[in-house]
């Protein structure tokens, strides 16, 4: 992991979901080889975790920085525009994560598609992304307000989120790519229409509700 990354409270919880979602299928027996990539790794948290299941751990980064950090800590890393066909052969990791990175690309099926092509048959795919109709997002829009995590312009907080999914929208995407969706999960329902971290919110709801919750975890296998 990055030396002294902070990771926000809403984010880790994520990152949890995540890391016992992987558990769960290690334990399951899906995985042969245990090779792991995580798309988009940043803080490297994710790769830590693969690696204390006996992963063989793969991470791509944009950052110079840490791709250097992380390769110095023993991880398969390498520099890449995610925009950019895979530098990886065929059928060849057992899970894929990808965690908030596809709102960030103007052609996100493209990297659907790649992701797909270096899973293994049988492997997952675990994929987070902000959801464009979560309750905050609606509330906004009923008072003409812009949606939630996305951005008219590149000034704006969220100006590089390009594409942003409705939970229909998504399954629609995979599904049309092969994968077979396993399950959805949603992280915390914001009631607070002027802030999406901010204001009473509730994890249960989350979970009850994936389609109005703030970001959408989606379990694929192929």
């Amino acid at each position: 992991m990055i030396p002294n990354f902070r990771i926000s409270k809403e984010k880790l919880y994520r990152l949890n979901i995540v890391f016992n979602i992987i558990k769960q299928y290690t334990k399951a027996g899906i995985n042969l080889s245990k090779k792991y990539i995580d798309l988009g790794c940043k803080d490297g948290y994710l790769l830590d975790k693969a690696r204390e299941l006996d992963y063989d751990v793969y991470g791509i980064d944009i950052s110079d920085n840490i791709v250097k950090v992380l390769s110095e800590q023993g991880f398969n890393m390498k520099k890449h525009d995610l925009g950019k066909s895979l530098p990886y052969h065929d059928y060849y990791f057992d899970i894929v994560t990808c965690l908030q990175v596809i709102e960030h690309l103007t052609n996100p099926e493209h990297l659907v598609k790649e992701m797909y092509r270096i899973l293994k048959p049988g492997g997952i795919l675990i994929l987070s992304t902000p959801n464009l109709a979560s309750l905050g997002s609606r509330l906004r829009l009923l008072v003409g307000l812009y949606p939630l995590q996305l951005g008219p312009c590149n000034k704006w907080h969220f100006g590089n989120h390009y594409r942003l999914f409705t939970l229909p929208t998504l399954k629609t995407v995979l599904k049309r790519n092969k994968f077979s969706i396993d399950k959805v999960i949603g992280t915390e329902v914001y009631f607070n229409p002027n802030s999406w971290k901010s204001g009473w919110h509730t994890k249960l709801g989350g979970k009850m509700f994936p389609s109005l919750a703030q970001r959408i975890i989606v379990v694929c296998k192929k």
